[in-house]
């Protein structure tokens, strides 16, 4: 048999074999690798919640302050919060658990948002958000600096960023304020955020703090 019929009849040979592994029905380490692709590309839809991107549950908290997040019959996330008064619960937005109005003319946004894991970290959120501003970033270290409050009974980082914001389709807005705090949890990290203008977000710092802090875990109910 010459060299060229027997390239033949190996290299479609190769060929299968090659198509075999690729579908997962080579190796054991080859069937592994496969379903690691396939449950990875099992991605959430854009518009879906944190809540159901994580799967946990929201119960709300007693009394007239609470207020249960729209689409109470999907799993929401396993802590409950207070309402300031005055706020108005804004229609559901994608990446987040619940947004809120508040001000005269509702120009203050205030939204709590959950990534998983860490979300990226701490230093990159708050120079994304710094950046949003027209901010220059913080280093490491001028992050580790900034103010403590606990949220979730975890210590998380306190920004405070005056600026242009422009993290909205539309106009940016002029002179404004940006509140935030990054609470880290093993499993994900949360957000809260404010913005909208100076004067109108600095008249809801306490109410925003309170909010914050009202932030409260609650246990998983029973299926």
């Amino acid at each position: 048999m010459n060299m060229r019929n027997t390239a033949r009849i190996l290299i479609p040979g190769m060929l299968a074999v090659m198509f075999v592994s690729c579908r997962g029905e080579g190796p054991v380490a080859e069937i592994e690798d496969s379903r690691t692709v396939q449950t990875l590309a099992k991605q959430p839809a854009p518009e879906a919640s944190s809540a159901q991107r994580f799967g946990y549950e929201h119960r709300p908290a007693p009394g007239p302050a609470a207020q249960m997040p729209p689409g109470t019959g999907a799993p929401e996330l396993p802590f409950t919060w207070a309402v300031p008064e005055g706020w108005e619960q804004a229609p559901d937005r994608p990446m987040r658990v619940v947004t809120f109005t508040a001000g005269p003319n509702d120009e203050v946004e205030c939204f709590v948002a959950v990534l998983g894991q860490s979300g990226g970290g701490i230093t990159a959120n708050i120079n994304r958000w710094r950046m949003q501003m027209g901010q220059d970033p913080l280093t490491e270290e001028q992050v580790a600096a900034l103010p403590v409050i606990p949220v979730l009974g975890q210590p998380s980082r306190w920004v405070e960023i005056r600026g242009t914001f422009m993290g909205q389709p539309g106009e940016p807005i002029e002179d404004a304020l940006m509140l935030g705090l990054i609470c880290p949890i093993e499993q994900f990290s949360v957000f809260v955020k404010m913005t909208g203008p100076a004067a109108a977000v600095e008249a809801q710092r306490d109410n925003f703090l309170a909010f914050s802090q009202s932030l409260t875990w609650s246990e998983p109910s029973s299926q």
